[in-house]
């Protein structure tokens, strides 16, 4: 992904991947549904993207990065 675009947009449903803090090992997963996205400025030449998910199987709201989620469908 080239720096400072969104990978993902409002409404995509996508799968997400929540993981042990070791970085490597999955937790839990699911699918979910763009609610938001965030790109945020950093000091070097790049933008971090972030994006509020509403995770279907938990029934909440929360924030992931796009190394997290792969999508499922575009709208």
């Amino acid at each position: 992904m080239a720096s400072g675009t969104v990978a993902y947009k409002e409404g995509d449903l996508i799968k997400w991947y929540e993981y042990y803090s070791d970085g490597f090992m999955v937790r839990d997963a699911g699918y979910g549904i763009v609610v938001k996205n965030t790109v945020l400025p950093t000091h070097y030449n790049d933008n971090v993207s972030l994006y509020r998910v509403f995770r279907m199987s938990h029934s909440d709201i929360i924030t992931f990065s796009g190394n997290e989620m792969e999508k499922v469908y575009d709208t």
